[in-house]
């Protein structure tokens, strides 16, 4: 039979490795361990939310650039959209796009359709007044038929042309 031996811990078989009974500096040794794990902890995760933070802050900076750039010809584009729906033209090289720009970066629909809607339709027809003389000249049924400019002035003031 084997023999056990008794200590204060309880009972352990003949030639096992007795563990003494926890000290107060093993004890405080776990308590610093288990202190510094946490504060180890604590750093990581504040390191992570600041990377975290990081990351966020340059996909947000990086947005408002690319909108920043590309904004204004979102706003050219709205602009010629709507004035084309509208049926007229807007002269987009004389404005001030950033105007037309909402505060997301984004063109304003709103601004762009007020502004549209103050642009006057083109008549169908030039409003010029279409008198002799004036563009194509028609010879009232009379054919030029010389160059001469005694026949000519003679044509002009009504006489017929010889």
């Amino acid at each position: 039979m084997s023999e056990t031996t008794t200590t204060e811990a309880g009972t352990a078989p003949e030639g096992a490795t007795v563990i003494p009974p926890a000290t107060d500096e093993v004890t405080e040794w776990k308590r610093k361990w288990e202190q510094v794990s946490s504060e180890l902890n604590e750093l990581r995760t504040a390191q992570l939310s600041e990377q975290e933070r990081a990351v966020q802050s340059a996909r947000t900076e990086g947005r408002s650039t690319a909108l920043a750039e590309l904004g204004r010809n979102l706003a050219e584009a709205e602009i010629r959209a709507q004035a084309a729906e509208a049926g007229v033209t807007a002269a987009v090289e004389f404005l001030d796009l950033a105007r037309f720009i909402g505060e997301d970066g984004r063109p304003d629909a709103a601004r762009i359709g007020s502004y549209v809607a103050t642009i006057p339709k083109a008549p169908a027809e030039p409003e010029f007044l279409q008198s002799p003389g004036a563009g194509h000249n028609r010879s009232r049924g009379r054919e030029i038929t010389s160059m001469d400019p005694i026949e000519l002035a003679n044509l002009i003031a009504g006489d017929t042309f010889n």
